[in-house]
């Protein structure tokens, strides 16, 4: 068995849903990545793919990997699963916060500046978004929206020259993380279907990441980065 970089912070045991939301449609959650636990070996169990499960699927422990709490980092650093203090020393102080719940969990969303990332991203238009979800105090998704406000901005020219290929989805994830991702290859069993004029796509970044998004004729909508056990080097 390969040992695992695994992206699991040992300092919560609860398990996010599968399925983070759009900004163009309503509260979607996606796996989750924590950061960064190195030489772990084997990862969480695989998340709940019903649409029910996606949205309130909190409850599969992390206790199968509790291998993880006595390992090191060894580069990058820890994100997702980690609280409001701990993200705004990496991001700084949040610009807009927004919250619901789901069942009997707090859903955050954290609006912070995009200052840092159009640095890695210089193609990204300024009225881009730089989001944190979080679920009950803890970070759980990391997204990036190219364009603001709802529905799909067929005459934004800046948000139509936005190009997220593997070379912006692995800046993306070295802003994040810190590091360069070891992959790049689409998660397997998953087929984004879609309709004339948009694709769902899901990629494995490496170390149980992966970036969502929907690419349309014109541009990307909402970019996510999330865990999934599908991208776990077994």
């Amino acid at each position: 068995m390969t040992q695992s970089r695994n992206l699991l912070q040992p300092e919560n045991q609860d398990r996010a849903p599968a399925n983070p939301p759009r900004m163009q449609d309503a509260w979607r959650p996606e796996g989750r990545p924590s950061k960064l636990v190195a030489n772990q070996a084997g990862g969480p169990a695989a998340t709940s793919t019903s649409l029910l499960g996606r949205m309130l699927a909190v409850g599969v422990g992390l206790s199968v990997a509790w291998g993880i709490l006595s390992a090191p980092a060894q580069a990058g650093r820890y994100v997702l699963n980690q609280s409001f203090e701990t993200i705004e020393r990496y991001f700084g102080p949040y610009l807009v916060e927004t919250r619901s719940w789901q069942g009997n969990k707090t859903w955050t969303m954290r609006t912070y500046s995009n200052a840092g990332i159009r640095q890695v991203l210089p193609s990204l238009p300024a009225n881009a978004q730089f989001k944190i979800l979080f679920v009950d105090g803890k970070a759980q998704w990391i997204i990036l929206a190219p364009a603001s406000g709802s529905g799909i901005p067929v005459e934004d020219t800046a948000w139509q020259a936005f190009q997220y290929d593997w070379q912006a989805a692995f800046n993306f994830f070295d802003y994040i993380f810190g590091y360069r991702p070891s992959s790049y290859k689409p998660v397997p069993g998953y087929y984004g279907g879609g309709h004339e004029g948009f694709y769902d796509e899901r990629i494995c970044l490496g170390d149980g990441v992966q970036t969502a998004y929907t690419r349309y004729g014109f541009g990307v909508g909402e970019i996510q980065l999330s865990y999934t056990a599908a991208c776990e080097p077994f």
